[in-house]
């Protein structure tokens, strides 16, 4: 999937392009333009240095279409407005975890310094709403519980090299970045019979009366 971010003047109301893999493109509209990097792209840098396949940009990938998004060109799938109401419904709370997760790592690359003890420390109060056992989704925290020090710092420094591709973009010019096709949101039942080693076209057998 092909992602385009122009560099409209600023204060002009910002959008970026998404050409999904499926043909289909829609305009996603964003906030106000400025130097600052827009909200869409930081989430898309973020969730793409951390592997995030089920926040908001796979979210998109999968064929949720959000308000926020007016259809462009290309053939959409059957019963697409179906499949994205109930994949949203589906993935709400990843969804909501996704926004957080962008929110951690931006504040962090605000910081001058960054050591371990000050990852924990933000780690944990900024995802105090989530229980334990949902941060390990937030792909913050490694698998014993503990904050993926490593991981995060390298989303860090992704995003604010992002920061400064940004800044260097000409007013008419544009900063195109690629989401993997690999990486892309499934229905639930899908997902569970990838886990259970079945092929995404099989189906379930039928109960028995």
């Amino acid at each position: 999937m092909r992602v385009t971010f122009p560099r409209l003047p600023d204060y002009s109301r910002g959008y970026s392009i998404v050409e999904r893999d499926d043909g289909v493109t829609y305009r996603l509209w964003g906030g106000p333009v400025t130097a600052q990097l827009p909200h869409d792209l930081e989430h898309l840098t973020v969730e793409d240095a951390l592997d995030i396949y089920d926040g908001i940009w796979a979210s998109i990938a999968g064929g949720i279409v959000f308000d926020s998004m007016d259809h462009l060109r290309g053939r959409r799938p059957p019963h697409a407005t179906e499949h994205s109401r109930l994949l949203m419904k589906a993935h709400g709370p990843d969804l909501s975890r996704a926004e957080l997760v962008g929110g951690l790592i931006a504040r962090l690359a605000e910081r001058d310094r960054l050591d371990a003890a000050t990852l924990r420390r933000f780690s944990t109060t900024w995802f105090s709403v989530l229980p334990p056992a949902a941060r390990v989704g937030t792909h913050v925290y490694g698998p014993d519980g503990e904050v993926d020090a490593p991981r995060v710092l390298a989303a860090v420094d992704k995003l604010r090299r992002a920061n400064a591709d940004w800044r260097a973009v000409p007013v008419g010019g544009r900063l195109v970045r690629e989401w993997p096709p690999y990486r892309r949101l499934v229905p639930l039942a899908a997902r569970a019979r990838r886990a259970a080693g079945r092929p995404a076209n099989a189906r379930m057998p039928h109960r028995v009366r």
